[in-house]
């Protein structure tokens, strides 16, 4: 009877810890929204991968519709929680980088903007402590942001 009492008490602590432990696993995925007011007229969709990122090697994708004329720059700056900058912003040449088309300006024959898709790897700093926030931004050659996107870690 002893035994029956103490194997009835350890089933149903196993039960209990089992039902506390989430059933669903949320992934800290890197969010992007558009970049602050006034900062921008054009927002673009950027993903990572690794995502959420870490210290290291991590690749970027850009996707979007405006016009980027020829020797405009991705520009990539890191933040902390309390939004100083990290680090220098990294810089990549776009025409050199993936993109299909450059000028993405209807020289290619079509009628106005064509899509592009940027595709880089950055390093990021292994000073950038999580949770971190990046600006990613797409500059011309006289330093007018074209486009932004804001996204933060986990």
């Amino acid at each position: 009877m002893k035994h029956n009492l103490i194997l009835v008490v350890v089933l149903l602590a196993t039960l209990s810890i089992i039902n506390a432990i989430p059933h669903q696993l949320n992934k800290r995925a890197t969010s992007f929204t558009t970049c602050p007011s006034g900062l921008s007229p054009n927002t673009f969709n950027a993903t990572l991968q690794p995502d959420p990122p870490t210290a290291g090697d991590c690749a970027i994708t850009a996707t979007g519709t405006f016009v980027i004329p020829e020797g405009s720059k991705l520009l990539v700056q890191f933040f902390d929680s309390t939004a100083n900058a990290v680090g220098e912003p990294l810089t990549a040449d776009i025409c050199t980088n993936g993109v299909d088309t450059c000028p993405t300006d209807g020289t290619d024959g079509t009628d106005g903007p064509t899509p592009f898709n940027i595709m880089d790897t950055v390093t990021i700093p292994a000073d950038a402590p999580p949770p971190f926030a990046l600006a990613i931004s797409i500059v011309d050659t006289t330093g007018n942001i074209l486009g932004c996107t804001f996204g933060t870690t986990g």
